[in-house]
């Protein structure tokens, strides 16, 4: 593979990556979206499921507890998700910034 399909490929990467970003930004401005997810879901589930493990009742059943952990796993793993797709976006957008930089220098 040449570098210029190298290049190629990490500009496409790249703008796939922004796009990621823009998408979940977009998302982030819904009413519907903060409400269900980034309230109710993160938090009062998070909590729900965080004080439940403070219940003897709860907890005196193992398959509770398994899935109580896969709950908030599972909380955990779409936020870190969110937070992968926003950094990847920002460090994208200033990858390619740089190369279109670099491109107008050279030319």
């Amino acid at each position: 593979m040449s570098e210029q399909q190298q290049i190629e490929i990490t500009i496409e990467e790249a703008e796939k990556s922004i796009a990621m970003s823009e998408c979940l930004e977009r998302l982030a401005q819904s009413k519907d979206f903060q409400q269900l997810i980034l309230e109710d879901y993160f938090k009062t589930n998070s909590v729900r499921l965080v004080s439940l493990r403070a219940d003897p009742n709860f907890t005196s059943k193992p398959e509770n507890i398994v899935a109580n952990n896969r709950a908030l796993d599972g909380i955990s793993e779409l936020m870190g998700y969110f937070r992968t797709v926003s950094i990847m976006g920002g460090i994208s957008r200033q990858t390619l910034a740089d190369h279109i930089e670099l491109e107008n220098q050279e030319d």
